[in-house]
Formats: structure tokens, sequence, C-alpha cells
């Protein structure tokens, strides 16, 4: 039987921030968002990219999730508002408040998230920039590897932040 160990290395990542962007049929969206952004958002699926404290990943056909230092996302949040103000068919929030989120790096990170996401998290499989919806044990997360060291964010609803933290300190190692 495998031995139970509680780990130290997850880090919650505190003054972190989430924001998301909707926008429906809005002209020139992608390049308005862009400028606003100032750096090229990613327009294929499983993607984030990432500038300083900001990354931004297109979670579904017209919306983005924006990630990282709070004051980033909400100076993004901004400038994001301004670009599409009146627009009734852009939605941009700041959905930090809900949402709670780890960096784990080191060779323990791909390990012990691998015990709970069905997917391989390896560099060839899973590369930096790599982002994506999954399932982290039997709830709904989002994954992002941001660093080729590995490191990785792990974003969940801030509901589900005891257990997720409870898993991956006590996993099977």
């Amino acid at each position: 039987m495998a031995e139970l160990k509680p780990l130290q290395w997850p880090v919650v990542e505190r003054d972190f921030g989430v924001g998301k962007v909707q926008i429906a049929g809005a002209r020139d969206a992608d390049a308005r968002l862009a400028d606003a952004l100032g750096f090229e958002p990613p327009m294929a699926a499983n993607r984030i990219a990432l500038d300083g404290q900001l990354g931004c990943t297109r979670i579904a056909p017209h919306e983005w999730l924006l990630l990282g230092d709070a004051g980033a996302v909400a100076a993004a949040i901004d400038r994001i508002e301004a670009a599409f103000q009146g627009d009734p068919l852009a939605l941009i929030l700041n959905v930090s408040a809900g949402s709670t989120a780890w960096r784990l790096s080191g060779a323990q990170a791909i390990d012990r998230l691998s015990a709970y996401c069905p997917i391989d998290l390896h560099e060839d499989a899973f590369p930096t920039g790599s982002a994506t919806r999954t399932r982290f044990s039997d709830i709904g997360v989002f994954l992002a590897r941001i660093h080729d060291r590995p490191n990785f964010w792990l974003v969940a609803d801030q509901s589900y932040a005891d257990y997720v933290t409870h898993l991956l300190d006590h996993g099977v190692t």
C-alpha cells in the first residue's frame, strides 16, 4: 500500500486575479482585445499567452480567461471595458473572488497533478504555453503550463479550495 505523505510544495497564489471576457459579434473584437491587453491573445484553443504578470487563454469561441497578478488582471479588465464601452455584446467580469489558484512547480508537480488529471502533462504532450479545462479528481479546473521548469497554474472555484489543497498535500506518492 502506498504511503500518504503531506507535502509543502504547492503554493496557493496570493493576490491572484481571474477575469472572464465574452465578446460575441463585436466588430474587430480580436484586434481591440489585443490593443487593450498590450499583447496578442491566443486565437487557438488550449494555449495561454503570457506577458509579465498577466496571462490570457481562449476558453471558447468569443470567450477568454485572464489570469495572473490581481492588480494586472484588474487593470486589464479596466482597459478592455474602455475598449468595448457601449458594446452590448461584450461582457467583462472580474471573477477573482470566486476562484483560487495554485502554482505547482518542480518534478513533483507532474506526478501529483497526474494522480488526479486524466491528461499527459509531460513536456512533449503538454508543453509550455498549453492550457486546458480538465478534471482534477471529480471537479472541473483550469490548468496551464507556464514554464518549462515545469511550472503550472491550477485554478478552481473557491468553494473547492480546501478539497484541492487536501488532495495536493496528501496525495499518494
